[in-house]
């Protein structure tokens, strides 16, 4: 997952505080949708935690895995 990561988003930083130092941590989500229009997932996710101040960002494995690498964020 994190050589996954790195191909995606060659030049990470946090979006808060600008750090290029994160931890990785994945999880598996289990949602169920409550409305048939909102769709449901069951997977994998990617949380990006920030070393310096710990704002966490989370991407949904499946979806970071097959997207078009690099993901371009400007």
């Amino acid at each position: 997952m994190a050589k996954a990561v790195d191909v995606a988003f060659p030049k990470l930083r946090c979006l808060r505080c600008g750090s290029e130092s994160f931890y990785l941590i994945a999880s598996r989500i289990f949602e169920a949708a409550q409305r048939p229009s909102l769709g449901a997932f069951n997977g994998d996710a990617v949380d990006l935690v920030c070393q310096r101040c710990g704002m966490i960002e989370r991407h949904l494995w499946k979806i970071l895995r097959d997207a078009a690498k690099p993901i371009d964020t400007d």
